[in-house]
C-alpha cells in the first residue's frame, strides 16, 4: 500500500470507533465452537441473546435443511445441524446486525443477500481446493465490509456512487479512492484487524478484488475473488460481459475448477443467501 493512501486511510481510521464492537456472545460462542464443544454448554452462551436464539430456531426449523422433526431447543439444533452450520448462522445473525440499517435508498437486504452467497461460495470452493471452509464462509461474508462501513461513515459523500434502488455490486475502487483517497477493499480489511480477525482474512478481504497471478499458489484472497465474481454474474445475468467471462475464467484455471462445478456452486450460493436472508 503506498505512504498517500496509508496517510488517507490513517486520517480517517479514528472514525471507525463510531462503529459497534463485535459482541462478545458471537466471540465466545465462536471460540466454544472451535475448541471441542459440548452442545448444551453452547446453547446456555447462545441462548443469553433471546432474538438471536429465535432467528437460529426459526432458520433450523424452516423447509431448507429439511428436518423430519421440530427442532425445539438450541442444544437441538446445534446437534441436528453441526458445528459449521451453527457457525455460519451465529456469523450471519450477528454480522447483518452489526451496522444499523438506517441509510435511506441503500437496500440492505440486498447487500447481505450478495455477502452471505459470497460466504457460501467461497466455502464451497475451499472444500474443492482444500482450504478450510470455517475461515473461507467467514472471509466471504465480510468481503464487502468496507463498501457498507463507507456508506455508514461518509454518507453524503458516498451516496452519488450507488443507483436510487440498491448498493452497487460492480467495483467501484478508482471512484471510492478519488473521493475518500482508498477504497472499500482497504478499508475492510483494516475493519476485520479490528474486529482481531486472523491475518489471513484481513489480506483476503484487502485483496478481494485483485486478479490472482496466475504463477501464485491458491489462497483465500483467490478464492473469494472468484466466489465474488461468480455471485455476482449469477446475480446479474451478465453473461454477454465478455470481460467479466474471461476474468472467470482465468480464475477457475488457477483453482482448477470447471466452469459447470463453478456455476452449480454459485446457483446453490444463491439459493442458501435467498433462503437465509428472508428469515434473518
Amino acid at each position: 500500500m503506498s505512504t498517500v493512501v496509508e496517510t488517507s486511510l490513517a486520517n480517517h481510521l479514528s472514525r471507525l470507533n463510531e462503529l459497534p464492537s463485535l459482541s462478545a456472545l458471537l466471540l465466545e460462542a465462536l471460540q466454544l465452537l472451535n475448541s471441542g464443544y459440548d452442545a448444551h454448554e453452547l446453547a446456555e452462551k447462545i441462548g443469553q441473546d433471546p432474538p438471536m436464539t429465535a432467528k437460529i430456531l426459526r432458520i433450523a426449523n424452516s423447509p431448507f435443511y429439511g428436518r423430519a422433526r421440530q427442532i425445539s431447543s438450541l442444544a437441538d439444533a446445534i446437534v441436528l445441524l453441526g458445528r459449521n452450520q451453527i457457525g455460519d448462522l451465529l456469523l450471519s445473525v450477528c454480522f447483518t446486525n452489526i451496522i444499523p440499517s438506517r441509510i435511506e435508498n441503500v437496500d440492505y437486504s440486498f447487500f447481505w443477500n450478495h455477502c452471505l452467497a459470497v460466504a457460501n461460495c467461497t466455502r464451497k470452493l475451499g472444500l474443492v481446493c482444500d482450504i478450510e471452509s470455517d475461515m473461507a464462509f467467514t472471509a466471504g461474508l465480510l468481503h464487502d465490509i468496507g463498501r457498507l462501513i463507507m456508506i455508514t461513515l461518509y454518507t453524503e459523500q458516498y451516496r452519488a456512487l450507488f443507483d436510487d434502488s440498491a448498493l452497487a455490486l460492480h467495483y467501484l475502487g478508482e471512484q471510492e479512492r478519488a473521493l475518500l483517497g482508498f477504497d472499500h477493499a482497504q478499508i475492510g480489511g483494516h475493519v476485520a484487524k479490528m474486529w482481531n480477525f486472523p491475518p489471513e482474512i484481513q489480506e483476503a478481504i484487502e485483496q478481494h478484488e485483485q486478479p490472482p497471478s496466475p504463477r501464485t499458489a491458491i489462497s483465500l484472497s483467490a478464492l473469494i475473488y472468484t466466489a465474488n465474481l461468480l455471485v455476482y454474474q449469477a446475480q446479474q445475468a451478465e453473461n454477454g460481459n465478455e470481460a467479466l467471462q474471461q476474468a472467470i475464467l482465468d480464475a477457475l484455471e488457477l483453482l482448477a475448477v470447471s466452469t459447470e462445478q463453478a456455476s452449480c456452486i454459485a446457483q446453490d450460493s444463491l439459493t442458501y443467501a435467498d433462503h437465509i436472508t428472508a428469515l434473518l
